[in-house]
């Protein structure tokens, strides 16, 4: 009987010790996953950057910061440049959007990101 409690006892120790190993690889996999998430989302923003950042430049020279949008402020033929302008940065920001909404992106990352 011995023999029985002697096995038993190493039986639990190893079972414990494969628990915490587990654990650890579960946090180490973890925090991996939420790096390449932010490297991701860096990497998304500045290839997306390229094709809005001529269109913010417009807007804001049209607009500037904390000046409300509103759409009879650019009706007309007049307008068709900031219309564009417009539309391709809400395009761009639609795409960077269903990411962060899918969990696919970090919004921290974004919200550091775009105050530079």
């Amino acid at each position: 009987m011995d023999i029985i409690n002697c096995v038993e006892k190493i039986s639990i120790i190893a079972a414990n010790l494969f628990v915490c190993a587990g654990v650890f690889f579960a946090w180490r996999q973890w925090r991996l996953i939420k790096k390449e998430k932010k490297q991701s989302t860096i990497e998304f923003y500045n290839s997306i950057r390229k094709d809005f950042i001529d269109s913010l430049k417009n807007i804001d020279k049209k607009f500037p910061k904390g000046y409300d949008i509103y759409p009879d402020a650019i009706e007309g033929q007049d307008n068709l440049d900031i219309k564009y302008a417009i539309t391709e940065y809400l395009s761009c920001m639609e795409r960077f959007a269903v990411g962060i909404n899918r969990k696919i992106y970090d919004i921290e990352v974004f919200k550091e990101r775009s105050l530079k």
